[in-house]
């Protein structure tokens, strides 16, 4: 581990601490689907961090994805295939920082 107190010369040793932080998560998911054919998922989730000021310590992240089953459309015409589907998606994510990441914390 990384600690400045090893250093060769410090001018006044750093008081080093030990921090916790906690992430309190809020998480939503909803599927729809339409004649076996058409699907839409979502998702969101907003965490708040004990790591970050305390009026602006939450934030969000989600995700959107639609599916299309080609296959129930042709399936009739093409015997061959016995499964096709089409998917797409796009996510955020989020993470938070490690405690007193956001603060100059070093004190002479």
């Amino acid at each position: 581990m990384y600690a400045v107190y090893n250093s060769l010369s410090p001018v006044s040793p750093p008081e080093e601490i030990v921090t916790n932080q906690q992430v309190n998560g809020y998480f939503a998911n909803g599927s729809i689907g339409f004649y076996k054919t058409l699907f839409f998922d979502a998702s969101a989730r907003i965490d708040q961090s004990s790591s970050l000021p305390f009026k602006n310590n939450t934030y969000m992240y989600g995700s959107l994805a639609a599916g299309f089953v080609f296959y129930e459309l042709v399936k009739d015409q093409l015997p061959w295939l016995s499964s096709g589907k089409f998917r797409a998606n796009y996510a955020l994510v989020g993470n938070s920082p490690a405690p007193s990441q956001i603060k100059d914390v070093y004190y002479k």
